[in-house]
């Protein structure tokens, strides 16, 4: 069952209820391999799932080809979000995935997600996948460019809701640590010490 807050937001969304979203954010640039993710929700074929690509840039011409050609369904383009309004796609989404090859030297997008207690998805190759993606726990890292894998991944997310559930929880716990009140009590024991 979704939280008010999701069903909420995804009836402002206009996003089905009942489907499984997969949420990226982030520019369409090659660094951040969003046809990666494109590719790998369409070879998952989940039933009910919506794919939501939020950003602009210059892979996007390539991924509505990709979907024109491969007739790929329930992915939603909506462009640019300007940053006040990214909260409703946040709370909509079941699982966060960010694809990205290296020069993702942190990725603080996963932090956002995780602040919304959502699972995520992270590239092995973003700065933060070793600190923030506890393997099975709140998340899963994957191989860049992997298609496979990525597909599998949201194939097991999705067929999954009570871990999905218990995933995002350990996201927000997870990401507590991360936070400026967390970070100034650190550096004040140091200081102090």
């Amino acid at each position: 069952a979704s939280s008010p807050g999701k069903a909420a937001a995804r009836a402002a969304l206009q996003l089905p209820e009942q489907n499984f979203v997969v949420l990226f954010s982030g520019k369409l640039i090659d660094k951040k391999r969003p046809l990666d993710l494109v590719k790998a929700f369409h070879q998952a074929a989940i039933p009910h799932s919506t794919l939501v690509l939020l950003g602009d840039g210059a892979l996007m011409n390539e991924i509505q080809t990709f979907i024109r050609t491969h007739g790929v369904a329930n992915i939603l383009l909506p462009g640019f979000v300007n940053q006040s309004a990214l909260a409703p796609w946040f709370f909509a989404a079941d699982i966060f995935v960010l694809p990205s090859v290296s020069g993702e030297t942190w990725g603080l997008v996963n932090n956002e997600a995780m602040n919304f207690g959502l699972p995520i998805l992270v590239s092995n190759l973003v700065g933060s996948a070793a600190d923030l993606v506890e393997e099975g726990i709140n998340g899963y890292s994957f191989e860049p460019g992997n298609i496979g894998q990525l597909s599998t991944l949201l194939q097991k997310a999705a067929a999954a809701p009570e871990w999905r559930t218990k995933a995002g929880k350990a996201s927000r716990d997870k990401i507590k640590a991360y936070s400026y009140q967390t970070i100034i009590k650190n550096l004040e024991n140091t200081l102090n010490s």
